[in-house]
């Protein structure tokens, strides 16, 4: 997720961990609602002759006139219910974290603007163009990050060639040793 919040910035990033975070948190409500009102609907005495074969038996159409199943369904879903609120105020304080941890970092102020700041949304890009025709025509509209973003890529080159280099040299020094 470090690679991701370096490459595509904070906003990607903190998008990604929301998405990441529900995922979790809706399977964790998923197999609590599984384990409590499947057995509750499964079991015991259906309403009518026609919920017995078929997939209404399973919804809340089979707890109609009996108290005891409807206050397990009201009570399953006031937890989940307050498990959301309490999954967004954690979520939100996780994101506040996230975003002191960037600005110490970084020594910036993050705001919604800074954030907001390198994001760039792009819609109804035509499917039929292939990757290079789309290349192309991003470099031609923002020629600036075109720019950018080759400078980056000669400097990472040039920072692996020195790497490969040094490696060499050390190499070079090993045989030389070994030869000895």
């Amino acid at each position: 997720m470090e690679d991701i919040r370096r490459c595509c910035g904070l906003e990607a990033y903190l998008f990604l961990m929301f998405v990441k975070k529900s995922a979790q948190f809706f399977f964790v409500v998923m197999i609590l609602s599984n384990g409590i009102l499947l057995p509750v609907y499964l079991y015991g005495d259906t309403n009518e002759a026609t919920l017995a074969n078929s997939a209404e038996r399973y919804t809340l159409l089979n707890a109609i006139g009996k108290p005891m199943k409807m206050w397990i369904v009201f009570t399953v879903t006031i937890i989940i219910g307050i498990s959301g609120h309490l999954f967004v105020y954690f979520f939100q304080t996780s994101i506040a974290n996230k975003k002191t941890q960037y600005e110490d970092k970084h020594k910036l102020s993050v705001s919604e603007n800074t954030i907001r700041r390198h994001t760039l949304m792009i819609s109804g890009i035509n499917t039929e163009l292939t990757a290079e025709e789309v290349t192309k025509s991003m470099k031609d509209l923002f020629p600036a990050i075109a720019k950018a973003a080759d400078d980056e890529k000669r400097r990472l080159a040039n920072i692996k060639k020195a790497a490969e280099d040094k490696f060499r040299q050390r190499d070079l020094k090993d045989q030389n040793k070994s030869n000895n």
